[in-house]
């Protein structure tokens, strides 16, 4: 009868401990998203544009760029545009990026027509549609 008694206390200890470490996963879960909700879901979205590579084809140059949000929102139909300043004129080319979702980046390639001069390639968002 003794060892009835120990198998069912070592039961309820376990179930106890497993209990125990449930409702804390549990807590840190609510936790959690309790933070999300309140600190950046409805924030715009926040561009940076980085220029990563550039080469030269011969005729002009593809420029690789690379769009994060560091906003708390996805941006859709992200509108890119890069121009090269040359001596007698400043070239741009455009793209467009389906979307970009928070706190991620998207790549894109510019092709560009002229080489850049001494100002490099710069790039910048022109648009978004918020979503």
């Amino acid at each position: 009868m003794n060892e009835h008694r120990s198998h069912v206390a070592s039961s309820s200890r376990g179930e106890l401990v497993l209990g125990v470490i449930g409702a804390l996963v549990t807590i840190a879960v609510l936790g959690f998203l309790t933070l999300q909700a309140v600190t950046g879901r409805d924030a715009d979205p926040r561009f940076r544009v980085e220029v990563v590579a550039v080469e030269d084809t011969g005729h002009g140059v593809v420029a690789e760029v690379r769009v994060h949000n560091d906003g708390g929102t996805t941006a859709e139909a992200v509108h890119v545009v890069g121009t090269v300043s040359t001596a007698a004129s400043a070239p741009e080319a455009t793209a467009t990026i389906g979307y970009v979702p928070p706190h991620s980046s998207r790549e894109v390639a510019l092709v560009l027509p002229a080489r850049p001069g001494p100002g490099g390639v710069e790039v910048r968002i022109a648009g978004y549609t918020p979503s």
